[in-house]
């Protein structure tokens, strides 16, 4: 486990609207650029997984959409994803006009957008968000303080597929040729892919207890689940 290293990302960035370090993108979301911070961890790299990211935005402009964490097997802008009829799972910050800010959990397939949304995000308030897909199952829970702290919302989405994806996304926008934007951070992109990807998911839920052992083959970790009495070990 460990966070993502963002500096390792390839940028799309053609009016220098992002800036990024190792583990922090600050960027400055308009709605009128292709713009986007990738990797690309290979064919069908994730299927099943739990995914941790910190997220705060100041929803600056009315009707503004921001993208922050995506999965795709693609590259472009949100909204040419959409319109090309391309997979996508994504999580956005958006400003709807008479609605008021929100989180939306979306799924983008055959070019419908489906999604789940929370209506309660206020500006400038960091949320810990916990995104995880099991089969077509996905959801997202947004809590206050940690990663553990207060639960806000949980969003769920039934996939159409058993997708799999390309292509990580640390932020993303929403090309609608309108000149609006909002600050978006994201922080501290955990894919938990150090451990086997189902006990890293499990982990997300469950409390662990984590032993260090130093063997002859090297540094152990040995991972004990104690409400599933499940064990794991992690090799360094």
């Amino acid at each position: 486990m460990g966070y993502e290293d963002f500096t390792t990302y390839t940028e799309v960035d053609p009016n220098a609207h992002i800036s990024k370090t190792a583990n922090h993108i600050d960027h400055d979301c308009y709605d009128n650029e292709d713009a986007y911070v990738y990797a690309d961890k290979g064919v069908n790299h994730f299927g099943n997984f739990a995914h941790l990211i910190e997220i705060t935005s100041d929803f600056l402009q009315g009707d503004v959409r921001g993208g922050t964490w995506a999965l795709a097997n693609d590259l472009d802008d949100l909204r040419g994803l959409l319109l090309a009829n391309k997979t996508v799972i994504t999580l956005t910050c958006d400003y709807i006009a008479g609605v008021g800010y929100q989180l939306r959990l979306y799924e983008f397939y055959n070019g419908t957008a489906y999604y789940d949304d929370w209506t309660g995000p206020a500006a400038a308030t960091k949320y810990y968000l916990t995104l995880e897909k099991a089969g077509t199952a996905l959801t997202c829970k947004i809590r206050t303080g940690s990663h553990t702290g207060t639960l806000q919302d949980t969003l769920t989405l039934t996939l159409h597929a058993n997708h799999t994806f390309r292509y990580v996304f640390g932020c993303i926008t929403y090309n609608e040729a309108v000149n609006i934007h909002q600050n978006i951070d994201i922080d501290n992109l955990d894919l938990q892919e150090g451990l086997s990807k189902s006990l890293a998911a499990t982990m997300s839920l469950h409390p662990v207890v984590v032993l260090t052992l130093i063997t002859p083959k090297g540094v152990e970790k040995l991972i004990y689940i104690p409400d599933l009495g499940v064990f794991g070990i992690e090799l360094d």
